[in-house]
């Protein structure tokens, strides 16, 4: 799509424009709630991460929200008007925009799986509610240091009665919840159901949850 304009602000009315998701799928999420700035076009197509494709088709059902093939094989070059990157909408954002959308929600979770995961959870030795914790920062092995918490940290707060504790951390550490609730007498629960670097929807479930 390189010989497509750049989209710099102009109107958008009787227009075609393609948001291209960059960087990680944090910045994607992140920027997502600018997607507002567009709803003039006539047409919006977004090309988020793969992982994000089903939370965006769900939550933004007036954009049509592409896998790259799809892009390929149903929009022709010709047919766009502008594109831009999703994280340069920002700059093109006026302050009170900024300001009215700063308690917008924009990311609807599968209710469905969301109360199963409540129900499950809940039931678990009779708990009054859930916290989902998160203790590993990602990004650049330098920096994880900076991001991240010890969970030997957590030992107080985790041991509270009325709570049940989810763990929403990515990647493989359910050897370490494991040992970690052997070693404290806890019952920190680790989901292997929930792969939040697969498969993202399901983890926003468990998120809402």
């Amino acid at each position: 799509v390189t010989e497509v304009s750049l989209w710099s602000g102009e109107s958008l009315s009787d227009k075609s424009i393609l948001v291209i998701g960059e960087q990680g799928i944090g910045d994607t999420l992140m920027f997502a709630r600018l997607l507002s700035l567009l709803s003039g076009a006539k047409k919006v197509y977004l090309l988020p991460d793969e992982r994000l494709i089903p939370i965006f088709r769900r939550s933004f059902p007036d954009i049509t929200t592409l896998t790259t093939s799809e892009l390929l094989s149903s929009v022709k070059p010709n047919s766009l008007d502008y594109q831009i990157p999703i994280g340069s909408l920002c700059r093109l954002a006026s302050t009170s925009f900024h300001d009215s959308i700063a308690t917008s929600r924009c990311f609807l979770p599968d209710t469905k799986k969301s109360d199963a995961f409540r129900r499950s959870y809940l039931s678990h030795k009779d708990k009054k509610f859930i916290v989902g914790i998160s203790w590993i920062g990602g990004g650049r092995k330098d920096r994880i240091p900076a991001k991240s918490i010890d969970l030997h940290l957590w030992a107080d707060l985790l041991s509270h009665p009325d709570a049940q504790f989810i763990s929403l951390q990515y990647g493989d550490v359910s050897k370490i919840i494991n040992t970690y609730n052997s070693q404290r007498g806890l019952d920190l629960i680790h989901d292997p159901s929930v792969n939040p670097l697969a498969d993202m929807d399901t983890w926003l479930s468990q998120v809402q949850a």
